[in-house]
């Protein structure tokens, strides 16, 4: 049994909020280049105060490979998306997702929470932390951190996981 809690603020049109680029042919503004097999991100441009938003593609099968996409929005402009809170879980056990085309890491944690988010038959639009943010980027990290308050307000769902449970308790909390 899996701990999941969702609180829904607002419904999305998901065919018209969401312009999903192919999982192959990244577009230019993804945090990604294509020159290497090497993930890196692009910096956010704290002028019009970006952020990232991930897209994780539809898939019938739970077991097929997470497959997403990763994008710079303003977040002014008040871009549609949900939010995602986690426990991280063992940082050393990681599992690969694939990002515009290029792996990258993620915890075992994480990795178990897409594949219960992902649908089926659409794409999802998410802001989570250990994709959206470069952790490795000391001062992105902090500035990112101070705004989520915001981030996880503006969200129109906020998604609460717990992790995977042995028993067949529940336990439910309500993030706004």
């Amino acid at each position: 049994v899996s701990i999941f809690v969702e609180y829904s603020i607002t419904l999305l049109n998901y065919n018209d909020s969401l312009n999903c680029a192919n999982v192959t042919n990244c577009t230019r503004d993804t945090a990604m280049e294509h020159s290497t097999n090497t993930f890196s991100y692009e910096p956010l441009d704290p002028i019009i105060r970006e952020i990232r938003l991930v897209t994780i593609f539809p898939a019938k099968d739970a077991s097929a490979n997470i497959y997403c996409d990763l994008k710079h929005s303003a977040f002014d402009i008040n871009p549609a998306y949900e939010a995602l809170s986690y426990v991280w879980g063992d940082p050393a056990a990681r599992l690969p997702i694939t990002i515009c085309g290029l792996q990258f890491l993620v915890t075992r944690n994480l990795y178990a929470v897409l594949r219960y988010i992902r649908a089926q038959n659409r794409p999802r639009t998410f802001w989570i932390d250990a994709i959206c943010i470069d952790q490795t980027n000391i001062t992105e990290r902090n500035h990112q951190v101070s705004q989520m308050q915001e981030i996880y307000g503006r969200a129109s769902t906020v998604i609460a996981w717990l992790g995977h449970n042995d028993t067949d308790e529940w336990s439910i909390s309500i993030l706004k």
